[in-house]
């Protein structure tokens, strides 16, 4: 068989690496020249859309002979679920190694806004994944290691939720499956991938049981799962996975088994049975040694490519960046999009400790940084009406509500509705689906948005149930699609007791800047066991989280305060 052969059967590419697709690159990613080690092959071509199919390792023919060859080994991911790996006992190092080269490789060929990439190790808290620790910031973040039992069940949660939702309001009846989505809808939704070691070490029956769901119906929705077993699971009648319904889960996945040892083999894919009895399958990172120093330049390249891209892209072109304060004795930025996975904010705090002084300092600093052409201000007021007028004929301000109108609020949500809606024509024409690559291709350049919505909750919590549900959807829509068209919202509000907003929209609200709060009110903005604003001391002080309020990812700020006199003086420069 010859380089560019037919794939053994339409479900398994396991040797065609010459191939139209072009979600496979030119084959360079799949088709090593040497053997130094499986990492040195990888691209760092980011695109937006899952792999149709993952490089595992490759099938060898002959017994090294002037017959002998070797291809790549390839499984289709968009028609199956993900992968479980398996040895035939020891530690499962030789397991996770290949998990971790499969999530360099998705983490190097799909780019940051359309990734999520989450690492369960409930028995070694990380240590399983010691090359996916080295990666930048911005590639996979460190509030994406889950090792306990409560960020598990979150974890787990969160995908259900996920799937449930892109099935019932993405897919509906127009779409097979998320990557037809995203081709189609002028907008993105992220993929997942999801990497479990040690399986079902750490986990609960009914984790397993949830798992098990996500992996039967994830792959429509785009999550994808790959985990390695603690033990062998059945083949041919032999069970080595002590739990049933893990044992249960595991097949319904692509296997692939022994890969620490000589040959591995693949089982539960269609084609398995032929390519195990013609060719010796090797694992990547199992079967040809993988040099630290190889390792590390991967990791240096992608790494050095993150930064490279977020200066080649400058501000306005990859999101919003703007000084709000200190941390510690370093300018701290408030950031959205630029990088970051968190596209829209959510501010809370009692009176008097520095919400709104946060909020004049965004928009000073933003009208300080950016060009009309580049950022638009749409600021609504339901305080008092009063904290906004002094920005009313900026020519940064599109939209400008102080008159705490529901009515009001609603026609400005439309409105963006509107834009999106324009903008999506316009991406179409261009053939692309989001803010950055348009910008790049078109003539004509269209700026970010910002909406910021100071006291939101007089807004959403209505008696008029009809006109709640109305504003809840339009919260929903703008922030579910807006991101891809360069929206982005920022809610203020005191408290979200008693809080109508909906949590599907809460759940898109990545940022959270919270002031000081009683214990009591801190779970409504962070983590139920959360209760970093409530030891708050001093007016000012906010904590910056990154990551929808979990509690390792609080950051403690010291915002900048602005006060009126320089408010217009700063709006008169440059108005």
């Amino acid at each position: 068989m010859t380089a560019g052969a037919k794939p053994l059967t339409g479900k398994l590419r396991a040797m065609d690496y010459k191939t139209n697709d072009q979600s496979l690159s030119d084959g360079n990613d799949f088709f090593p020249e040497n053997d130094l080690a499986a990492f040195e092959d990888i691209a760092v071509q980011q695109g937006t859309e899952a792999p149709a199919a993952i490089r595992i390792g490759n099938a060898e023919f002959g017994n090294g002979g002037e017959d002998a060859a070797s291809f790549p080994l390839m499984i289709p991911l968009r028609e199956s679920c993900g992968l479980a790996i398996a040895g035939n006992g020891g530690s499962g190092e030789a397991a996770c190694r290949l998990m971790q080269l499969i999530a360099l490789r998705l983490v190097s060929g799909v780019r940051a806004d359309v990734r999520r990439c989450r690492f369960v190790d409930m028995s070694r808290f990380g240590g399983h994944f010691p090359y996916i620790a080295g990666l930048h910031e911005s590639l996979v973040s460190k509030h994406h290691f889950i090792t306990d039992e409560r960020g598990l069940d979150r974890l787990l949660s969160e995908l259900t939720e996920t799937a449930g939702t892109i099935i019932r309001t993405r897919l509906t009846y127009k779409f097979q499956d998320l990557t037809d989505y995203n081709r189609n809808s002028g907008a993105l939704e992220p993929y997942y991938f999801l990497f479990i070691a040690d399986f079902p070490a750490g986990f609960n029956r009914e984790q397993v049981e949830k798992l098990a769901k996500i992996v039967q119906n994830g792959a429509t929705a785009g999550i994808y799962v790959f985990l390695s077993c603690t033990g062998q699971p059945a083949v041919d009648g032999h069970s080595g996975l002590r739990d049933e319904i893990a044992e249960k889960l595991v097949h319904r996945m692509p296997l692939l088994t022994d890969v620490d040892s000589g040959s591995c083999r693949l089982a539960n894919i269609e084609g398995a049975d032929k390519l195990n009895d013609l060719f010796a399958l090797k694992a990547d990172g199992v079967h040809r040694p993988v040099p630290v120093a190889a390792v590390e330049s991967l990791i240096q390249r992608l790494n050095r490519n993150c930064e490279e891209e977020a200066e080649r892209e400058g501000l306005q072109e990859s999101g919003i960046r703007i000084p709000i304060g200190k941390k510690g004795r370093e300018i701290h930025y408030f950031t959205l999009g630029h990088g970051s996975n968190n596209y829209h904010a959510l501010v809370g705090g009692q009176t008097g400790w520095g919400k709104t002084v946060l909020l004049h300092a965004i928009i000073i600093r933003a009208m300080e940084r950016y060009a009309p052409e580049e950022l638009e201000l749409w600021l609504m007021d339901y305080k008092e009406g009063t904290e906004f007028s002094a920005y009313r004929g900026h020519s940064n301000v599109a939209y400008l509500s102080v008159e705490n109108s529901v009515e009001q609020g609603i026609d400005i949500l439309e409105r963006l509705q509107g834009v999106i809606a324009e903008r999506g024509e316009m991406f179409k024409a261009e053939n692309v689906s989001e803010l950055t690559r348009f910008n790049e291709k078109s003539d004509r350049k269209l700026p970010r948005i910002l909406l910021i919505i100071d006291e939101f909750q007089k807004l959403v919590n209505l008696d008029n149930y009809k006109m709640m549900t109305k504003v809840n959807a339009l919260l929903e829509d703008v922030a579910k699609r807006g991101r891809s068209f360069g929206i982005h919202l920022l809610l203020c509000t005191q408290s979200l007791k008693n809080s109508k907003l909906e949590q599907t929209t809460r759940n898109q609200l990545g940022l959270r800047i919270v002031f000081k709060l009683h214990k009591s009110e801190c779970g409504g903005f962070f983590d139920y066991n959360n209760e970093a604003p409530a030891a708050l001391t001093q007016k000012g002080e906010a904590i910056y989280n990154t990551d929808n309020g979990q509690p390792n990812a609080n950051e403690k700020i010291m915002v900048d305060y602005i006060d009126e006199n320089e408010i217009l003086g700063l709006i008169a420069g440059k108005g």
